[in-house]
């Protein structure tokens, strides 16, 4: 891939990732204020996490999604092999969960403050 693609992909995926950002955050953030579960606020990340996924082409793929067994209690663990590890489990698990996060994620600007407003 010659520079001037790259430069232009880099472009393309930023717009996308600052669009979808900006548009979710609002809406993540009220819901998080009026749902106490934290549930709303979930569901709502699954869109934009669902958008990064189209827009870059990432397709996850699940296996033994059929052993996750509903009401059960469980501890998901991301090996971080990929950007795309939280967004794979957000959109593909078909469960709510909460996260555990560094609190150096609560920095994040607008990220760190929904993560914190929505009790993941």
């Amino acid at each position: 891939m010659d520079l001037l693609s790259r430069i232009f992909k880099i472009l393309w995926l930023s717009l996308w990732l600052g669009l979808a950002t900006l548009t979710i955050f609002a809406p993540v953030i009220v819901s998080a204020l009026l749902d106490l579960t934290g549930n709303l606020p979930f569901s709502l990340s699954k869109v934009w996490a669902w958008i990064m996924l189209k827009v870059t082409g990432v397709r996850p793929e699940v296996t033994d999604r059929e052993k996750i067994m509903k009401g059960r209690s469980y501890v998901i663990i991301a090996n971080h092999q990929s950007h795309f590890d939280a967004l794979a489990l957000v959109t593909t698990l078909g469960i709510q969960f909460r996260w555990v996060a560094k609190k150096e994620l609560l920095k994040v600007p607008l990220f760190g403050h929904a993560l914190y407003l929505s009790n993941s």
